[in-house]
């Protein structure tokens, strides 16, 4: 029963920062800057993409797509474990109140003696899978989590080193022909 705090921090804190990265997911990564004509003198400065950071903007571009298809769909699964983990901490509760309410002390009959260790037995087992199911969701936030930080670094580095940056046509043709 120790762990049911513990766990509903990080299981607020999973879903507040998975809602978080959610908004941000559905948003496509794009090369989104201006298109330089094709034939004039090709001039680099730190608006323009040479070949070689077009190509980069590229493969970033692809990889956060593939990222946000993943923790998207990862996520999805985090409700449904929630509510199972909610429920089971119900069921935890209501026995812990009929055993604190039916003390071994009060009982003088051998059946409701059984039906008391029946209960003991079925609230030990509850905790150990309450645990064993709270420990399984940690672990999988915690790798959503790590894994959502490297999105929205990947994320911030796009935005500042390809979004509304500007390339030449024939630069993007050439990258793109050669994949």
């Amino acid at each position: 029963m120790k762990n049911k705090s513990i766990f509903a921090a990080v299981t607020f804190s999973a879903l507040a920062f998975a809602s978080f990265a959610g908004a941000d997911e559905k948003k496509p990564a794009l090369l989104d800057g201006q298109v330089k004509a094709i034939g004039v003198e090709k001039i680099y400065d730190a608006v323009t993409l040479t070949p070689d950071q077009i190509k980069s903007c590229l493969a970033s571009s692809k990889n956060l797509d593939e990222m946000s298809t993943d923790l998207h769909a990862r996520s999805a699964s985090f409700p449904a474990q929630l509510s199972k983990i909610s429920a089971l901490s119900g069921e935890i509760d209501a026995t812990k109140t009929y055993l604190d309410k039916n003390p071994t002390k009060e009982v003088n009959d051998d059946a409701k003696m059984a039906e008391r260790n029946g209960k003991v037995a079925d609230y030990n087992k509850m905790i150990a899978e309450y645990n064993q199911v709270t420990e399984a969701y940690g672990k999988v936030t915690g790798k959503y989590t790590a894994d959502n930080t490297t999105y929205v670094l990947e994320r911030a580095y796009f935005k500042e080193t390809c979004a509304g940056k500007h390339y030449y046509a024939e630069d993007m043709n050439a990258v793109t022909s050669s994949q």
